[in-house]
């Protein structure tokens, strides 16, 4: 049993801590497949949560890892955070996908999918967000990529399929709807076939929007920043983050701590862990 409360956002492909600071990105903290791993701080515990594996525990929807220091990492292996899936999630091949974790819980499964726009691809990796006056948001993205034209992640072909990045305020309960959604961040052509993964902090006055770009299973993949005086628009893209495979990046509530994937020879993503170096809106990890 998990010993906290926790409300969990995931993505399901349809049939239809006192911390030690790490200074630098350093080797995998999880030598598994652990994919889009979502991060959160519980007295004095860290808690890790990652995308359902297609090699290594391969019946775990949502798998689990903590630490008391964001230095050594435990693999809960026989821990599934999401055992009982929703009827609308094709039970013979779930497929998981991306959780993003808020503490406020408990969490169940939703009934109906919170987003699903089937006619422009659906909607994946949903991921919470609250700003200093405790507002809620919720950040995702459309995926595009499924009504693609082929080639690499289904969107290499001409003409390539806009995956945007959306913005939604919601209410305090976390999933509420509260008007209608933004477009934070649209597909351009250096980013390849995809955005995906956002996770937006705040910092003073800057938001700052993590997002990654190019196909998941390439080298390619990475992560890039933008910033912004407001959580709904006006984001100005920085640089790369982290690149080489690394992606699916998540970052702490109080914008210092980060966690990620990175792709392996062998097609696993491990997890790896940083700090988060912000300078007014240039920021490293």
């Amino acid at each position: 049993m998990l010993s906290t409360t926790l409300t969990l956002l995931a993505t399901a492909l349809l049939s239809s801590a006192a911390p030690v600071d790490k200074r630098s990105v350093s080797g995998a903290v999880i030598t598994t497949d652990f994919p889009d791993p979502s991060i959160v701080s519980i007295n004095d515990k860290w808690w890790a949560f990652g995308t359902q594996s297609l090699y290594d525990y391969k019946n775990i929807h949502i798998q689990v890892a903590t630490s008391s220091d964001f230095n050594s990492w435990s693999l809960h292996a026989n821990q599934d955070a999401l055992p009982n899936l929703p009827g609308w999630v094709d039970q013979s091949n779930p497929l998981v996908w991306a959780p993003d974790v808020m503490h406020m819980g408990p969490y169940n499964p939703s009934p109906d999918p919170w987003y699903c726009p089937v006619d422009q691809g659906g909607a994946i990796d949903a991921a919470g967000f609250r700003d200093a006056d405790g507002t809620w948001y919720i950040t995702y993205k459309i995926d595009g990529n499924a009504r693609g034209n082929g080639g690499i992640c289904n969107n290499g072909n001409a003409p390539v399929v806009n995956t945007p990045i959306m913005i939604q305020k919601v209410g305090a309960d976390g999933i509420s709807k509260q008007g209608s959604p933004s477009t934070i961040m649209n597909l351009q052509t250096s980013d390849g076939p995809d955005i995906e993964a956002p996770a937006m902090i705040r910092r003073g006055n800057t938001y700052i929007l993590m997002f990654s770009s190019h196909c998941y299973s390439t080298d390619s993949y990475d992560t890039l920043y933008a910033t912004s005086s407001s959580p709904t628009g006006g984001f100005v893209r920085g640089g790369s983050l982290v690149g080489g495979g690394r992606g699916g990046l998540d970052a702490s509530l109080d914008a210092t701590h980060v966690a990620f994937h990175g792709l392996q020879g062998d097609g696993r993503r491990f997890m790896y862990t940083g700090m988060l170096n912000i300078n007014g809106n240039t920021v490293t990890i």
